[in-house]
């Protein structure tokens, strides 16, 4: 794979459908065998629902960042600029709250891109 194909942008509202079952069905893979199915459904249909994907797209105290391969998302992170954990300190803490890379592209170095990215754009931020 190169890697210069690969196209980082900042999700719009008009991703948020497309964001929504890509983020549901990566949560899903990675977490469903620790999880019972009634657990999975409750928290899918409350964290990865298109209004509620738009509503975190949308929101200033977030950055929601796509990985696209030939406009399919491959991978995603959602920083938090404001209510981060209380055990992150500083000035100005931002949270890393989601990164996910879809498995057929583990291996391919997005992750480490998208985690470059994040903390480029943290820096900026912050």
């Amino acid at each position: 794979m190169q890697l210069l194909m690969l196209e980082i942008k900042t999700a719009q509202a008009e991703d948020a459908l497309r964001l929504s079952v890509f983020a549901e069905a990566t949560f899903r893979e990675t977490f469903a065998p620790y999880n019972s199915e009634s657990d999975m459904q409750l928290y899918s249909q409350k964290t990865f629902s298109p209004d509620k994907q738009r509503q975190e797209i949308l929101d200033p105290d977030k950055r929601v960042v796509l990985a696209l391969w030939a406009e399919e998302i491959i991978g995603y992170y959602m920083l938090s600029l404001k209510g981060a954990e209380a055990s992150i300190s500083g000035p100005r803490p931002i949270q890393l709250s989601r990164l996910y890379v879809d498995s057929r592209w583990h291996g391919q170095k997005i992750a480490h891109r998208l985690l470059e990215e994040a903390m480029n754009r943290s820096r900026q931020e912050g």
